[in-house]
């Protein structure tokens, strides 16, 4: 029986087939219930932008472990970072594990504030020229980028080697 690869794992060589990215997939409680009513994330605020687009795509559904899903999650992430799975979760990609952690964070914040806007109707958005300006304003000035932590020391790890050797 040949090996199966699972399909996070076939996403991420789709997309990026260097190998040089990082893939996480969660079931965050706020993007989950957005992904269970197979319901996208439009731009009802100018931070979607973070994830790539004008909003954050939903996947159809498919069974965990199959092509289907896989295929399902490519075409959602065509162009974007992250994009939900319907009723699975979240899935977001990044060239490091911090910057795909620091996007599903705030993927699911962006989807905590969309599902209690529509708690009160459904929000406004952003029409395609303020959407072109925001995309503009984050290549211009890296705003809602994920901080670059590459050569960031851990000091509290390092110190705390440091005592340990010293004893």
């Amino acid at each position: 029986m040949p090996w199966i690869l699972p399909p996070i794992t076939r996403v991420t060589i789709a997309l990026h087939p260097n190998g040089a990215f990082i893939a996480i997939y969660t079931h965050s409680i706020f993007s989950t219930i957005l992904a269970v009513h197979e319901r996208a994330i439009p731009c009802f605020h100018y931070m979607v932008a973070v994830a790539g687009g004008n909003d954050i795509r939903c996947s159809p559904y498919s069974c965990f472990g199959t092509q289907a899903l896989s295929d399902h999650a490519v075409k959602a992430l065509e162009g974007r970072n992250a994009c939900l799975l319907g009723h699975h979760g979240l899935i977001v990609t990044a060239q490091t594990f911090e910057k795909a952690l620091w996007l599903a964070v705030e993927v699911e914040t962006l989807a905590k504030m969309y599902v209690h806007a529509l708690a009160i109707g459904e929000p406004p958005r952003l029409n395609e020229a303020e959407m072109a300006q925001v995309h503009e304003q984050i290549k211009r000035m890296g705003y809602g980028q994920a901080p670059d932590l590459d050569g960031v020391g851990d000091v509290p790890r390092a110190i705390a080697a440091s005592k340990r050797s010293a004893h």
